[in-house]
C-alpha cells in the first residue's frame, strides 16, 4: 500500500501541488478552480485532517518537490510551511495564520475575507441611504482591520463609529439606542463578539430597530444578518493560479505578501429584509448571488 502511494506521487514532476486540508465542498471547489486555471501540470493531494498522512505526503514531496504548493486550509498550510519551507507556498482558507506560524519569506496568502473597500461597495449598492456605519470591536480585535476600515470608509464618504464591547451586557447596552447613532452595523470578524448568544442579541435588537446588519460570513447571513459579503471560491482558485504561474514562469517573489480576494459573493437573507422593511432597487437585486 505504501509503495503504491509513493509511486502515485512520485511518478512525474509536477509544477504545482494542491494540498487540501479537509474534505469540505468549498475546499474542493477552490482546488478544482486552481487546477482548471493553472497553465502547468497540477496534482491534488488530500490530507483529510490526518496528521500521519500529512507527514507522509510531506516526506514524498520532499523527495520529489513541485515548483509551488497551493495549500487550502490550516492543516495544509501548516504542513507546507513547517515541513516544506523551501518550496514557495500560496495558502488560503486560513483564519489567523500568524497564530499557527504560517508566514515566511516564501509564503504568500490569500485571506479568507473580502477587502474593506469591496464590502463597503456592497453596502453602498444595497443600502444607498447609509451614511453612518457602526462597527463593534472588542479589546481582542485585530488592530489592522478597524484602522483600514476607518481610512477607506472616510475616502468613500462614510462615517464609521467604532463601538467597544466585551460582553453580552455591553452589546445590549449599546444596542438600545443604536438607531440614533448609525444607519447600519457591520460585524467584522472578531471571535470575542461573534458568539451565538451575542449574534442573537445583535440581530434580535437590530431587527426590532430596523437596523441592517452586514457580515463577512455565509453562516451569519443564514442565521439572520441582512447580507454577507464573502469571497467567491472559484475566484480564489483562479487568483491563486495566476500567482502560482507568476512564481513558476517569471520567478516572481510574492514572499511575505498577503492578498485579498478579488471577486465578492453576496448572500442575502430574504426574511431579514422583510423584517426590517427594506426595499431593494431592482438593479441591485441583480448583484445578489444567493438568497437564503
Amino acid at each position: 500500500m505504501l509503495l503504491t502511494f509513493i509511486i502515485s506521487i512520485a511518478h512525474a514532476q509536477t509544477d504545482a501541488v494542491i494540498l487540501v486540508s479537509e474534505t469540505l465542498p468549498e475546499y474542493q471547489q477552490v482546488a478544482e478552480a486552481f487546477a482548471s486555471s493553472y497553465p502547468g501540470s497540477t496534482k491534488i493531494l488530500h490530507i483529510e485532517g490526518n496528521k500521519a498522512k500529512s507527514i507522509r505526503i510531506a516526506n514524498e514531496l520532499r523527495a520529489n518537490p513541485p515548483e509551488v504548493i497551493f495549500a487550502i486550509g490550516t492543516k495544509a498550510a501548516y504542513t507546507s510551511v513547517q515541513k516544506l519551507d523551501y518550496i514557495p507556498c500560496i495558502y488560503t482558507m486560513v483564519h489567523n495564520p500568524i497564530k499557527y506560524g504560517i508566514y515566511g519569506d516564501r509564503i504568500t496568502g490569500i485571506v479568507d475575507h473580502p477587502s474593506v473597500d469591496i464590502t463597503l461597495a456592497q453596502i453602498r449598492l444595497f443600502l444607498p441611504k447609509t451614511q453612518k456605519i457602526g462597527v463593534f470591536i472588542s479589546d481582542a480585535s485585530s488592530v489592522d482591520m478597524p484602522t483600514d476600515a476607518s481610512t477607506i470608509a472616510q475616502s468613500m464618504n462614510y462615517e464609521v463609529e467604532f463601538i467597544r464591547v466585551n460582553s453580552n451586557a455591553d452589546i445590549r447596552k449599546e444596542m438600545r439606542n443604536i438607531h440614533e447613532r448609525v444607519d447600519a452595523l457591520w460585524l467584522i470578524p472578531d471571535s470575542t463578539i461573534i458568539t451565538a448568544d451575542n449574534f442573537h442579541t445583535i440581530t434580535m435588537m437590530a431587527n426590532r430597530l430596523r437596523i441592517p446588519v452586514i457580515t463577512n460570513s455565509e453562516r451569519l447571513a443564514q442565521a439572520g444578518a441582512l447580507f454577507s459579503v464573502i469571497p467567491d471560491v472559484n475566484g480564489i482558485g483562479q487568483q491563486a493560479a495566476t500567482l502560482a504561474n507568476q512564481i513558476v514562469s517569471d520567478d516572481t517573489d510574492f514572499g511575505g505578501i498577503t492578498f485579498t480576494p478579488e471577486i465578492p459573493n453576496v448572500i442575502f437573507n430574504a426574511q431579514t429584509q422583510r423584517t426590517i422593511g427594506l426595499e431593494l432597487d431592482p438593479f441591485a437585486e441583480g448583484f445578489i448571488d444567493t438568497w437564503v
